[in-house]
């Protein structure tokens, strides 16, 4: 998948990213949730606040273009899966 990501192939979410969303998470919880990271971490690593990205997750704001990016770079996958 990494490989993918790097060459800018579009790669389809993983499966288990799949079984989240069909559970009810936002796209992005998802997708933290499948890379193992709580809230508190992916907020550290992309540079923002947690609760800002609990608003994000939870649909309550959509987030800056650079957020996102940030956002998308820490999970390490591509910006279209987060946004």
């Amino acid at each position: 998948i990494k490989a993918g990501f790097a060459e800018g192939d579009d790669v389809a979410l993983p499966e288990k990213v799949s079984d989240y969303l069909l559970g009810g998470d936002s796209r992005l919880r998802a997708i933290r949730r499948w890379r193992g990271l709580s809230q508190v971490e992916l907020a550290e690593r992309a540079g923002i606040g947690q609760s800002y990205l609990s608003e994000i997750e939870s649909r309550r704001k959509v987030g800056a273009d650079d957020t996102i990016r940030a956002i998308a770079g820490a999970l390490e996958v591509p910006v279209a899966w987060i946004a």
